[in-house]
């Protein structure tokens, strides 16, 4: 009935295409730009996991051998040890290197790693109050937590329909990978970062996997079949090496994802496992030593590269240099060496560790790591940890926090990167006032709300993470401000707000534009303004901030260098060209110009000169390189009612 010999049999291309997964990944993460595509990687793992997982569990089912709790056994010495191992390793450089804040994420991603939910907690964090993504040591964890899902849920799901009719299977994957994709597409325009993280997106390429691997088992004729024949086996499988090549390479961060832009990868991806067989080119250049060398260890070093890339960044005052980031690579393969040989290996050994070991090292291991994560959650990222400097305030890493979003009365989220106008606190006044910009407002969420309250008036807040509510230089609205300009003026039109608030990090989004693009720009904004004020009795605008040279500056407090942070070069032209404009909106009588660049100098050493990034005392103003901490935030507020109030 059933040819299972193919099913069951190794297969060396396919660890080549783990290689060819994971090593696009990693130098993704590294920051090579010709790899701009390398997220694609976690694309074809999908697939390639769908495939294999099926294939077990229908070859064990055809031969009455299926366990569910053998399946979840071999899944757990498949993902923990290297999992935990890696996790446990991150611990002790996490809690000396990283600032509350930092800390506090990585707290967070332990509970979540350990309760196969990461995924939800870093869709949760998306946005710019969360650490740059590339400062998350566990990031890296959101699609074991799809897998996880996956592996909890979709054995179930086959032994129902098994027992149900199992022809019906083949139409149901072919129904889930349809429905999950349609899902995927809608997600790409309405909720890219849930389309991004969570299964019901990503679970069509699973299932694209898992539709070959019934396919593989149950074809009735290999001979038959177009994929047994030489010459399009060979003219299909490069096709589908072609197509991932094409992903990686081409696909950027711009690119919506998933979306069916994912369908380029995840296809080729299914083409190489179809027709890539030994007897091909694709098959042999796959099959090559080297990449099923790192096939075999593609696991762990998926595991090693995100935190290695995290600490080093965290603990670099420049921006690491390609050398760096190739030893930085290197060393995640060669840690994955390791780990795979002395970690992954003994542990599948049922003879070395029985179930029962590995069952209690699941538990335990999962227990630590809640009770630890929770700690760190609960103690705001360990605030006692005393600081390893001698110049810095004792109470210096209380003052490193960023700001608290705010959410709306509705419970969702007034910072996003879609355009959404948030009310976050209601009274029954007539009063109204609004924070709108980029996420430059978004830092004064917490002293916005405050002083809302404390004036018992309406809050409302639209900060939509970067976007600088003005047009490009060819004339054309960037399309992530289009909906947010657009609904601005028609909600301000309608509400005729008491007071407008609006921060915008002005000069950042012009600085690399050409002269003529950058007025375009400026004019574009001068001009809503002005449209705003007609229906505002006040707009306050609060002038933009200095970039810092370094990143992160609050992370100096380890390293004794605060002293090497500078303000950074500016645009001489484009610095000239904002404050022409900010003259202009002056004369306008409904507009307050609030000079917080200036304040924010007079704050720290009171010359443009010695600035970095903290005031007189030490505390840290900024929170990296142009973002403020909740301390700075508050006391920019405080300076700007004690100026206009």
């Amino acid at each position: 009935m059933a040819e299972r010999g193919r099913s069951l049999e190794y297969r060396r291309e396919i660890d080549g295409l783990r290689a060819l997964a994971v090593l696009p990944v990693i130098l993704y993460h590294a920051g090579f730009v010709a790899f701009s595509g390398g997220y694609v990687g976690v694309d074809i793992f999908f697939v390639i996991s769908g495939y294999l997982i099926t294939t077990i569990i229908l070859t064990e089912k055809e031969k009455s051998t299926f366990s569910l709790v053998r399946f979840y056994e071999r899944r757990a010495r498949r993902i923990l040890p290297a999992l935990f191992f890696v996790m446990l390793c991150s611990m002790p450089f996490a809690f000396l290197w990283l600032t509350p804040d930092h800390l506090k994420v990585f707290s967070e991603s332990l509970v979540a790693v350990a309760c196969f939910s990461s995924n939800i907690l870093f869709l949760l964090l998306d946005g710019y109050f969360s650490p740059s993504a590339e400062l998350i040591p566990l990031l890296h964890t959101w699609s074991l937590a799809v897998e996880e899902q996956y592996y909890l849920v979709f054995p179930l799901f086959l032994m129902l329909l098994w027992q149900l009719r199992k022809r019906w299977i083949f139409t149901a994957l072919f129904v889930i990978a349809v429905t999950s994709l349609w899902l995927s597409l809608w997600g790409a325009d309405n909720q890219p970062a849930a389309a991004f993280y969570l299964l019901p997106t990503r679970s069509w390429e699973l299932a694209i996997g898992a539709l070959i691997a019934f396919y593989f088992i149950y074809k009735k004729n290999q001979e038959d079949l177009v994929f047994s024949n030489k010459i399009s086996s060979e003219i299909f499988g490069l096709i589908g090496l072609a197509l991932i090549v094409y992903s990686i390479f081409v696909f950027n961060k711009t690119t919506p994802f998933p979306s069916y832009y994912a369908l380029v990868p995840t296809i080729g991806t299914g083409l190489v496992i179809i027709f890539a067989t030994h007897r091909t080119l694709t098959g042999r250049l796959l099959g090559t030593r080297f990449l099923v060398f790192v096939g075999l260890i593609s696991y762990s070093a998926y595991l090693w590269h995100q935190p290695i890339f995290s600490f080093a960044r965290h603990r670099s005052l420049e921006e690491l240099s390609v050398s760096s980031m190739i030893f930085l690579a290197c060393l995640s393969i060669v840690l994955g060496y390791f780990s795979w040989r002395y970690v992954e290996i003994p542990f599948r050994n049922k003879d070395t560790f029985d179930r029962k070991y590995i069952l209690c090292g699941a538990i335990i291991g999962s227990i630590v790591f809640i009770l630890t994560g929770l700690t760190g959650y609960y103690s705001k990222g360990f605030m006692m940890r005393q600081m390893y400097t001698s110049f810095l305030p004792s109470d210096y890493l209380s003052k490193t926090l960023g700001p608290i979003p705010n959410r709306g009365i509705d419970g969702g989220p007034c910072v996003s990167e879609q355009a959404m106008m948030c009310q976050f606190y209601e009274t029954s006044s007539d009063v109204n006032y609004l924070l709108v910009g980029d996420s430059h407002s978004a830092d004064y969420s917490s002293a916005f709300a405050a002083y809302v309250r404390s004036a018992d008036a309406n809050g409302w807040q639209m900060s939509v993470g970067g976007c600088g509510l003005m047009q490009l230089g060819d004339g054309k609205k960037n399309e992530n401000c289009n909906m947010a300009i657009d609904l601005l003026e028609t909600d301000v039109a309608k509400k005729n707000y008491d007071k407008l608030y609006f921060i915008v990090n002005f000069t950042g989004h012009t600085r690399n534009l050409p002269n003529n693009d950058r007025l375009i720009a400026i004019d574009s904004m001068t001009k809503l303004i002005a449209s705003l004020g007609e229906n505002t009795k006040e707009i306050i605008i609060f002038t933009p901030r200095h970039y810092l040279d370094k990143n992160v500056p609050i992370k100096y407090a380890t390293l004794d260098a605060i002293e090497e942070v500078h303000v950074k070069n500016n645009n001489k032209e484009n610095e000239i060209a904002w404050e022409q404009a900010f003259h202009r909106l002056r004369l306008l009588k409904n507009v307050t110009i609030f000079e917080q660049r200036d304040e924010l100098i007079s704050a720290g050493c009171k010359r443009i000169e010695c600035f970095d990034g903290h005031d007189h005392d030490k505390y840290a103003l900024y929170r990296d390189s142009n973002h403020l901490t909740a301390y700075g935030a508050e006391l920019m507020w405080e300076k700007y009612r004690t100026q206009f109030e």
